[in-house]
Parts: structure tokens; C-alpha cells; sequence
């Protein structure tokens, strides 16, 4: 029997993950966004689900019509959402990061209920799992994140994009890696503290990790990991590239320096093994919710708890006095 979900939210994130739980065989029935929302009419057209609401706690309290519920809404009323939706007691699917604040997370920093799945979409790449993989096998290996969000003192929030979106990278720290702890912080420029900050991590089996936070720099988030014969590149986070020793190009007429060249032996992609109608990660995604409805537990997904460490760790970034 197909399961029936709700969907609460109309933003751009919602847009993807339509198409993603529809392409697993769930069906979206009703769907609702902010109080009295002059969108969400327009929204549910779009992508012809049948029953509009304009109230979406009265949507989460009528539970007896849905089998799981999608929260997709804007991050400052999400946990009075979930909180709502998890007195149901069925299968939810929530927007990272959940909450901007640790306290609000707080509950969940040793246990997190089995029925919430995390929407940290890029656990579900190929290559992050590759990456994964790499280290498992690695008795040491060093790592450098970069994560080059946009960050500014005329924030409304101070920090938003390091709490919204830079928690994206922390996270795919704490699964590559298992929990983490931080060393070192520093910050690029004391007479300005939205210019960056490094840090320096280390997991609990010993591998060394350091992130540059260059807040506003013209680069790509990125992630390289090695032990010393073999380096993985995920440049940006969707493309993994693999090399394996060095070439040495000696000088020559034509080029007078000797050359070190990283010599590649494999490459990958997230869109290898996935369409490219829906967005990375979001199919697998949507997948382990479909399990989630027929009572399999999530394996990879991330819960309450992994969304309170994302948090805890950015926070404790931003706020490490040196």
C-alpha cells in the first residue's frame, strides 16, 4: 500500500524534494506552509497535490491522514514543528540544521528518537561514502574541510551561514570521521571576526583534521584526505578524484622548473549513479525514508543527535576564545 505523506513547507527545498519522495513510490496528499500562506496554493499546482492547508498545526495534529510527514520549512519555526510532529509517534523527515541554537537541541546530545530522519542530504553521496569508506580502512590519515560561506556582521543572525549551511561540512566530518573534538581555534584577523577562523579537530581514533572557515573567499567548499600514499580530493564536495604517488616531469626547453604531478587514477561523481532530475543525494535520501515508513530503521541518515553535534561544533568554533 502506498504510503501518504505531508509536506509542510513551499520554499526552494521543498521544490526537491517532490520530485525525490515521488521517484521512491511515496505519495505527497497534503501539504501546508506558514500560517495563512499566500503561496502555497500556487505551490501545491505546481505539483498537483490535492489537499492544501493554511494551517500547519492543524496538518500535524491530523496525523489519522498520514503515514510521515516532510518538514521543509523556514529553520526559525521548524523545532516547534518537529516538536509537534513527534508526538504522532510516525516516520518525520526534517530539514537540517533543525534549529540554529544548541540549547534547542540540547535533549538530543546522547539520544535522539529512531522515527526523525535529518535531512543532511550529503551523507547520501558516493562520494562522501567513498571518503568514508577510505578512512575506515586508514589506521591514519590527514585531512584538510574548507568552508568558504558567506558571513557578515549585518547578518541578522550573527554567523547564519556557518550555523544554516557550513553545518552541511561539519556533519560530513562527524560521519567520515566518528566524533570530534577541537584542538586548536584561531581567528584569521582578531581586529575582525567575521574575516575566518582555522581549526584544528581530531577524531577519536587519532586522525588530524583541519578546516578553513575563509568566510567570503572566491573558492569551493572542499574536502582532502590522505596517508601519505594515497589522497582523495572532493573538489567540490559532489566530484571525488583519487591520485596515487607523484610524477616528476624533469625541466625542459619548452618548460625550465621540474614538475610534481599528482597522478590521478580514478574520478567519480555524484551524478554517476543518480539522475540528474533530482537533486544529489535527495534519492537516497528519500529511499531510507521509504524504509523509515516500512519500519527499517535509518543507517545512514542522520538524527537529533548528529544535528546537536553539527551545532554544538559550530558553535563551539565561532565562539572558541583563544
Amino acid at each position: 500500500m502506498t504510503k501518504k505523506l505531508a509536506l509542510i513547507g513551499c520554499g526552494n527545498i521543498a521544490n526537491f524534494h517532490v520530485p525525490a519522495l515521488r521517484a521512491v513510490g511515496l505519495e505527497i496528499v497534503h501539504c501546508a506552509s506558514s500560517l495563512n500562506s499566500k503561496t502555497i496554493s500556487e505551490f501545491a499546482t505546481a505539483h498537483k497535490i490535492d489537499n492544501v492547508w493554511h494551517d500547519p498545526e492543524e496538518l500535524i495534529k491530523a496525523n489519522d491522514q498520514w503515514d510521515g510527514i516532510v518538514l521543509a520549512a523556514a529553520i526559525e519555526p521548524t523545532m516547534s514543528l518537529l516538536s509537534l510532529a513527534m508526538l504522532s509517534g510516525k516516520p518525520i523527515l526534517v530539514e537540517k540544521p533543525v534549529s540554529h541554537e544548541v540549547e534547542a537541541l540540547a535533549k538530543y546530545a546522547k539520544t535522539a528518537p529512531q522515527n526523525v530522519i535529518v535531512a543532511y542530504n550529503r551523507r547520501h553521496y558516493n562520494t562522501v561514502q567513498k571518503a568514508r569508506d577510505f578512512v575506515a580502512t586508514r589506521s591514519a590519515v590527514r585531512a584538510t574541510m574548507t568552508l568558504p560561506d558567506s558571513v557578515s556582521k549585518a547578518d541578522q543572525i550573527p554567523y547564519d551561514n556557518v550555523y544554516g549551511n557550513s553545518v552541511h561540512g561539519l556533519d560530513m566530518l562527524h560521519f567520515i570521521f566518528g566524533p570530534l573534538t577541537i584542538e586548536k581555534v584561531v581567528t584569521a584577523n582578531p581586529d575582525d571576526l567575521y574575516f575566518g577562523r582555522q581549526a584544528l579537530l581530531r577524531s577519536e581514533t587519532g586522525h588530524l583534521i583541519s578546516l578553513s572557515l575563509n568566510w567570503g573567499a572566491p573558492s569551493n567548499f572542499a574536502l582532502s584526505i590522505d596517508d601519505m600514499k594515497t589522497r582523495i580530493d572532493l573538489l567540490p564536495f559532489e566530484k571525488l578524484q583519487q591520485y596515487e604517488g607523484m610524477d616528476v616531469i624533469e625541466p625542459s626547453d619548452d618548460y625550465p622548473v621540474r614538475q610534481y604531478v599528482p597522478n590521478l587514477v580514478s574520478s567519480s561523481s555524484v551524478f554517476d549513479s543518480a539522475s540528474t532530475l533530482i537533486k544529489p543525494g535527495f534519492g537516497q535520501q528519500s529511499e531510507e525514508f521509504a524504509n523509515l515508513l516500512a519500519g527499517k530503521p535509518a543507517t545512514i541518515g542522520a538524527n537529533l543527535t548528529d544535528a546537536y553535534n553539527a551545532q554544538a561544533l559550530a558553535h563551539a568554533i565561532v565562539n572558541y576564545a583563544d
